[in-house]
């Protein structure tokens, strides 16, 4: 079975993707999409489903595996390979952003619940539930179908099995591809050579480290940059957060209203769309601004502090006290959004050499994104922004000396991703 991908060109699925990829399981992520939100400034991104994406990441293992045939067994990789292709089938509509609403009121994570699909203990109808297109899970029959050892694959989806860095580790095959497909996606180039080059390289020690040669360094160097080009643009393109801002108010309001439930996460995008839409409580809101026109930007401050250190709790309770900072400051009609940056911006990576040295490359950014916008679509005032940033500091509970940089009306102006450093 070929395949045809704007990063790698022309490539052939291995054997066991070939099976897995007809199951429920997988092919509901054919309408799942790999950014958080529909934006109308990063269209080509927003399109891109994270079914496309697990195909390059096959392709990346597959890279691997051919070149690390005598260090594993057969039965090894045939589970890694099944494990890459269901790695993401936990995935909850619209990425991630589900998934963080889930994991702080209840510690749901995507990748837990894997496990939980494989045996049919996802949902509460079990076995029974109707996966994706009406029909029921089928990946437990397709893995026998295989030959794949279900304990192999289970022990590297936990994590327990020294494979799992490959897929779970700091830097893998997933966020390979995923940093070089929103890459592509945004016109930056050369994403797909550092993705081949890196994925070709890893390997993994007996005892489970992530192993690669010195002579990588350069490499690494430029996935970084690479890596931190992409989250730069996503961190200030005011209508991408501003539309994720929305949708994530949108579902809070149809999880109080009990139109949403955490077993919901199996939807698809369109399928919580549309029961946001038919949900009284979050239906304007998604139909007049999340699809319509989005509340402009007024400010962005990233702040050295993260959000654990905040007096506030959860994300929630912090973009209520932002909201409440605005309408004090003279905002009209703000929306407030919060992003965590627990190495979003750049990580630190540790590998072993062909020596068994360690050596490292970057340092983990920690730090936290607040932004106001505002409904009225008409640019703040100077003196409204100014009043706004002392508000904000003391609603929230952040020093004023831990800003990093301040963006102002960064929703009205073409230059607003540079912002003024603090």
């Amino acid at each position: 079975m070929i395949v045809h991908d704007p990063l790698y060109g022309r490539f052939e699925l291995p054997v066991v993707s070939r099976t897995l990829i007809r199951s429920p399981e997988f092919r509901r992520l054919s309408e799942v999409r790999l950014l958080n939100c529909i934006s109308p400034t990063l269209a080509t991104l927003g399109e891109i489903k994270r079914y496309s994406h697990t195909l390059g990441v096959i392709h990346l293992t597959s890279i691997w595996s051919k070149l690390s045939e005598r260090k594993h067994k057969e039965p090894e990789l045939r589970a890694l390979e099944a494990a890459t292709l269901l790695h993401d089938v936990g995935t909850p509509p619209f990425g991630h952003l589900f998934e963080y609403i889930l994991r702080e009121k209840s510690g749901w994570h995507h990748e837990a619940i894997v496990n939980k699909i494989l045996r049919g203990h996802h949902a509460p109808e079990s076995t029974a539930n109707q996966f994706f297109a009406g029909r029921t899970p089928e990946v437990y029959g397709l893995l026998h179908e295989c030959n794949v050892d279900f304990n192999l694959l289970t022990q590297i989806l936990d994590g327990s099995h020294p494979l799992s860095r490959l897929l779970f580790g700091s830097i893998d095959f997933d966020n390979l591809d995923n940093v070089a497909r929103m890459a592509w996606a945004l016109g930056i180039p050369g994403g797909a050579t550092i993705a081949k080059d890196l994925a070709s390289s890893l390997s993994i020690t007996p005892t489970g480290q992530l192993s690669l040669c010195r002579s990588k360094r350069k490499a690494v160097v430029e996935w970084l940059a690479l890596r931190r080009s992409v989250y730069e643009v996503l961190i200030s393109d005011w209508p991408t957060v501003s539309a994720q801002a929305i949708l994530t108010r949108a579902i809070l309001l149809a999880l109080k209203a009990g139109a949403l439930e955490e077993h919901n996460w199996s939807m698809t995008d369109e399928e919580l769309l549309s029961t946001l839409r038919s949900c009284r409580q979050s239906k304007d809101l998604v139909n007049t601004e999340y699809l319509g026109a989005l509340p402009t930007g007024v400010i962005l401050l990233h702040l050295s502090t993260p959000m654990e250190a905040f007096t506030a709790g959860s994300s929630y309770d912090v973009v209520t006290r932002i909201e409440q900072a605005a309408v004090e400051a003279g905002i009209a009609r703000p929306l407030g959004f919060v992003l965590k940056d627990k190495g979003m911006l750049q990580k630190r990576l540790t590998f072993v050499d062909e020596d068994g040295e360690a050596w490292t490359e970057g340092e983990t950014t920690v730090g936290t994104y607040l932004y106001v916008f505002s409904r009225s679509q008409g640019k703040a005032k100077p003196k409204a922004i100014e009043k706004l940033v002392g508000h904000l500091s003391q609603a929230v509970g952040f020093d004023l000396g831990n800003i990093i940089r301040v963006v102002e009306n960064f929703g009205t102006a073409d230059t607003e991703a540079q912002g003024r450093l603090v």
